[in-house]
């Protein structure tokens, strides 16, 4: 290898396999953007097409965040083989992670060692907020019948799979056939409910999800109650009144727990994936994240639903889903450690940089902005402020020029001119 012809250049001779690193190739080398001029940092960040003012700070918060994008950990999915689940880390642990891996990076080395490899799969099964993901399949979708009573029709249909072995759980269910204008099914129906409002109102919970629910609750009632043969088209629930699944722990048997999966972001109605909204026998709303040994009792006994583009039904569940879920562990820990431990340190602390100096700089917009917030305001009053000086102008000149006039002609008349006061509205 010849030696660097610039001090712009030097061997990296961290590895087995020393390389020359020069300006061109440096990203893939974590070079230390400290070391460059503001010049060179200028000049990398216009050939990335992006802003090459600021500080030096800025342009290599800049630099790391365009070409690392790939170590954005937010993004990263662990895969089992099957594809038919994935993992996340929930963005609420992210910054905790990243001191982790602070506390683990080793300058003198790029290679991820055995033991590095090892706190980080502890500290995920230990310490990390994940976010669980399956692939959707609308086989069972006729296990509830869909005329807005879905959800309250889950608890009894899940627990009833529960009951049965894992190997009977997918083959056990039955389509939906709800006669509710037959006496005993509306009397039971009605029962029920009634017990399940007891029940929700004994509950230490806020006063506005009891409300919520009574809502959707009487709803129901009004369904069941006004359902005859001869009217059964005219009485329906509104979509409004519809029970939602974030209810379903409210209700559920806690001897026969399921697992309910909602899309992740409502507006992508197209994504193939679930994810894990909540696990009934846990009674706190955990926000779609769940630490790993939730998620190994989930897929050890799994019994899966979802609630999904308006209709609530299960999900297969005949076998076990820990194998999968060992693998998007491996996977995603097998990512994290080819990306390197230094590169994801240095996105996402100039992620986080640039972030604060985006609220940074709308703060400054909000000092200008009145009390409403609206920055068109103040432009409108200084607008204002701007024709109210020239009005005032105008009539100080049309005053002296009046005043000119009567000297001229020797007349003793007295001319009082008002021009006014300006008031500006904040």
């Amino acid at each position: 290898m010849p030696l660097p012809t610039s001090t712009r250049e030097y061997i990296d001779g961290r590895s087995g396999d020393p390389d020359m690193i020069t300006l061109d190739n440096c990203d893939s080398h974590q070079a230390n953007y400290m070391n460059w001029t503001v010049t060179n940092l200028r000049n990398k960040c216009k050939s990335l097409n992006v802003p090459s003012t600021g500080n030096k700070q800025v342009l290599i918060d800049r630099i790391n965040v365009c070409v690392l994008k790939s170590c954005d950990i937010r993004v990263i999915k662990g895969y089992s083989k099957d594809r038919k689940i994935y993992i996340q880390l929930a963005e609420t642990c992210i910054n905790d992670f990243i001191l982790h891996l602070k506390a683990l990076e080793s300058p003198d080395s790029v290679a991820v060692t055995s033991d590095q490899s090892a706190k980080i799969r502890q500290w995920i099964v230990t310490e990390a907020s994940l976010k669980f993901f399956v692939k959707h399949v609308n086989c069972f979708y006729d296990m509830c019948q869909s005329d807005g009573t879905c959800t309250w029709q889950l608890p009894d249909v899940m627990k009833y799979r529960g009951e049965h072995i894992l190997a009977e759980r997918d083959n056990c269910l039955k389509v939906a056939v709800i006669n509710y204008a037959d006496k005993d099914i509306k009397t039971k129906l009605l029962s029920q409910v009634n017990e399940w409002i007891t029940h929700v109102k004994s509950l230490p919970i806020d006063a506005d999800i009891i409300q919520h629910f009574m809502k959707k609750a009487k709803a129901y009632i009004n369904f069941i109650s006004c359902f005859t043969r001869s009217k059964k088209c005219s009485v329906g629930i509104k979509v409004s009144d519809w029970l939602h699944g974030d209810a379903l722990p409210l209700i559920a048997d806690k001897n026969y727990p399921f697992s309910v999966f909602s899309l992740d972001d409502p507006s992508n109605a197209n994504d193939d994936y679930l994810s894990l909204q909540c696990i009934t026998n846990i009674d706190v709303m955990l926000g779609r994240q769940f630490k790993y040994d939730m998620l190994k009792t989930a897929c050890l006994n799994p019994n899966f639903a979802c609630v999904h583009d308006g209709h609530s039904y299960p999900l297969p569940s005949a076998e076990s889903y820990i194998e999968r879920l060992h693998e998007s562990i491996e996977s995603i820990i097998e990512i994290l450690l080819g990306l390197g431990i230094t590169n994801i340190i240095n996105f996402n602390v100039s992620n986080s940089n640039m972030s604060k100096q985006r609220t940074a700089e709308a703060s400054k917009v909000d000092l200008r902005s009145d009390s409403s917030g609206n920055e068109q305001d103040i432009v409108e009053v200084e607008s204002e402020t701007e024709r109210s000086t020239q009005r005032v102008g105008n009539t100080l000149s049309k005053s002296n020029a009046i005043s000119n006039r009567l000297k001229a002609s020797n007349r003793n008349t007295y001319h009082h001119i008002k021009t006014g006061e300006v008031t500006i509205h904040n």
